[in-house]
């Protein structure tokens, strides 16, 4: 069945200062893209590019323009997760399957953001889709379709010292589980839907959301609050972090990052 996302894209992390933040998450292991500045914004970012999604550090850099409100997540919520982009190679037809579903998006817009190489500043272009917020109540969520692809994903960005590979999970916690799910079905399939008694599931692509009880997270507040990232190999992520430095726990699950190594992410890897 054709939904109106493919997969994940990407994975947003607000942080408070961004060349920190750079420093930070390359001691965890990572190599991040040349800095990335959006056109006629006030936000900039570093990215982590896996083969097929990624992780973005965004940053504020000039405050006295448009920051597409991370200021006040920032001063609200504090470092961490912001949101999560979704996939689609075809952003008008996941407009218009998202309006035959009564979903309200307001239509694609086009973003780009100026990429800093060490040749000259390139221009990655975007196309995103705002759904309105009750199409992914537990989380803030856009879908994003990449028109220069390949300015993005380049081979040298997508290996990374710690033996990470993919997103494989985004923890969420909520207050009803099961009824947020629901209504993911929009966007994702109610066949991409796994919902049981406490939590639900829902996967997209090679990646996982899952839906928790507040009660059974740290913070017991509503939003985005784990993730975890596929290693081609724990053994050289283990050696990694320890080698630079990094706390981290390891249990049958894989390791355990706390959020005060990853700008307020608690960090894991895992090996399936």
């Amino acid at each position: 069945m054709k939904t109106a996302v493919e997969a994940l894209d990407h994975a947003l992390i607000g942080v408070e200062d961004l060349e920190a933040a750079r420093s930070g998450w390359e001691r965890l292991g990572f190599t991040l893209t040349p800095r990335g500045r959006h056109a006629g914004w006030g936000t900039a970012n570093y990215c982590i590019m896996f083969p097929y999604d990624y992780l973005e550090l965004l940053g504020i850099v000039d405050a006295q323009q448009f920051t597409n409100n991370l200021d006040r997540f920032l001063a609200e919520r504090g470092e961490g997760m912001l949101s999560l982009a979704f996939a689609s190679s075809d952003i008008e037809a996941s407009a218009r399957l998202l309006s035959d579903q009564g979903v309200d998006h307001g239509g694609p817009k086009d973003l780009s953001r100026g990429l800093e190489l060490p040749e000259g500043t390139v221009e990655p272009a975007f196309r995103l889709l705002h759904p309105a917020p009750e199409a992914s109540p537990a989380f803030p969520a856009f879908i994003c379709q990449h028109l220069t692809p390949e300015m993005v994903w380049q081979p040298q960005w997508t290996s990374h010292e710690n033996a990470a590979t993919a997103v494989r999970e985004v923890q969420v916690a909520c207050a009803q589980p099961g009824e947020a799910a629901m209504a993911y079905a929009a966007l994702l399939g109610s066949e991409n839907l796994e919902i049981s008694d406490s939590r639900a599931i829902l996967t997209c692509g090679q990646c996982r959301i899952l839906l928790l009880p507040q009660a059974d997270t740290p913070e017991a507040r509503e939003g985005l609050c784990g993730l975890s990232l596929l290693s081609a190999d724990l053994k050289r992520t283990e050696a990694c972090l320890r080698r630079n430095g990094v706390t981290c726990t390891l249990d049958d699950a894989g390791i355990h990052v706390p959020r005060e190594e990853a700008t307020g992410v608690p960090l894991s890897f895992v090996s399936h």
